[in-house]
């Protein structure tokens, strides 16, 4: 008996650590070519323009398969998937070694960037399919402690390792490991029965519940947050490295331990504090985490005076934005029906990949027009504007509660039938 009890938990352990290992190879792999390609564009004397292309690929890649991955999870299964997209993945990072020219190279990073996109959601939206929803910001939080990782030693390692070793090299030892990892995830991660059965007109019935999902207020206020957000976080993050590259004249080994701290503090919130606040309303930790985010972004010009001040500006950063990442994934998992989730992940991302893409190119237009804390008061702006989507449906359904119950105490009182008009359709539920 005691060891029937037991298997659940050993099972959830097995399936957040496996997926952890996934979230890890992802975060590592994006982040060692912030610091790899450049180096190996050194190192091989290309030109600017294929610089800029190598660049640019995988985000490209990654967005246009965001988009459609989580349609086709819908249809074949998130755990396929994953499987799929861990191979893509580690081929692709493995044949790295063997990119002798420009042309191949660029193909393997487009091939990279196409898995990147495949296994982003994909983690949080499998737990999601298997735990119960008091169980999945927790192991959201655990499972995200391994991106915090891999972007956490995946540019200062990548500085230190392109001294004395390639890129390319790099990348195969990555993509070999995860060629490892597709037996774990085939062993442990539990497979569901999500995907939209083969029924006559079953593609007509998807696109119906297509329509009902983004009409959902809750979805919308999700995918706009999504945009909104990464829009901000993304000149934010611009607007930094480039004060510290331009302004600071820092070179990147001076920058390694920034990143560092930062990652750090990014993996205590999600191995602790994510636990602390799960209890918690998701909405209300969302509006406070981006109500800090505000704040932070509102002191650039103090935290700009020094670069001990900008380091903490950053670690704060990065610690309040990842309080609120499994809430928002929470949400955006369980604000309609399971067999859409992956159409709901598909949109958020891509509202996500289009605020990043605006983000950036607004914060270099805006670097060299005015002063950097003067660009961070636009980002407290746009932070703050989410805060208050978030916070005020809040309002609006504590007071509704509190009528509901005025209206009741009337009706007791025998006041009479006194019409409750106070509670709003669009208003999410109490669980959320």
């Amino acid at each position: 008996m005691m060891r029937n009890r037991k298997h659940p938990q050993q099972s959830e352990s097995k399936a957040w650590k496996t997926l952890f290992l996934v979230s890890f190879i992802n975060s590592a792999q994006t982040s060692l070519a912030v610091v790899g390609i450049p180096s190996h564009v050194v190192q091989t004397e290309m030109s600017q323009a294929q610089l800029g292309l190598l660049l640019g690929a995988m985000p490209l890649f990654a967005g246009l398969s965001a988009f459609c991955s989580g349609f086709l999870s819908d249809f074949l299964g998130r755990k396929s998937l994953l499987i799929a997209g861990l191979a893509l993945l580690g081929t692709s990072l493995s044949l790295h070694a063997f990119a002798s020219s420009f042309p191949i190279l660029l193909t393997l990073r487009s091939f990279t960037g196409l898995s990147t996109g495949i296994i982003m959601g994909l983690p949080s939206a499998l737990l999601s399919d298997s735990y119960p929803t008091s169980r999945q910001q927790t192991l959201t939080g655990k499972t995200l402690c391994g991106y915090a990782i891999g972007q956490t030693i995946g540019i200062p390692i990548g500085i230190l390792f392109m001294d004395w070793t390639d890129f390319l090299l790099l990348c195969s030892l990555l993509g070999f490991f995860t060629l490892l990892v597709i037996p774990l995830a085939r062993a442990y991660v539990p497979s569901t029965q999500t995907q939209i059965p083969r029924k006559n007109k079953w593609a007509s019935t998807y696109l119906k519940l297509a329509r009902s999902t983004i009409r959902d207020p809750q979805f919308a206020l999700v995918s706009c947050n999504s945009f909104l957000s990464f829009m901000a976080l993304s000149i934010f993050y611009v607007t930094f490295a480039l004060w510290l590259f331009d302004t600071a004249k820092l070179r990147p080994a001076e920058v390694a331990p920034m990143y560092l701290g930062a990652g750090i503090l990014q993996i205590i919130v999600f191995a602790y504090l994510v636990q602390l606040t799960a209890k918690l309303n998701v909405r209300t930790t969302i509006a406070t985490s981006l109500l800090v985010n505000s704040l932070l972004f509102a002191t650039a010009y103090l935290a700009f005076q020094s670069l001990t001040s900008a380091a903490v500006l950053f670690a704060l950063t990065l610690a309040t934005v990842s309080a609120r990442i499994p809430g928002l994934q929470f949400l955006m998992n369980n604000c309609g029906e399971a067999p859409q989730k992956g159409l709901r992940i598909s949109i958020v991302q891509t509202c996500g990949h289009i605020g990043k893409a605006i983000g950036s190119v607004a914060a270099s237009f805006l670097f060299t027009r005015i002063e950097a804390h003067q660009t961070l008061l636009i980002c407290s702006g746009i932070t703050l504007i989410c805060c208050i989507l978030f916070i005020t449906p809040v309002f609006l359904e504590t007071n509704s509660a509190q009528a509901s119950t005025k209206t009741e105490q009337k009706q007791k009182l025998g006041l009479g039938e006194v019409p409750d008009n106070s509670r709003k359709k669009w208003l999410w539920h109490a669980r959320c």
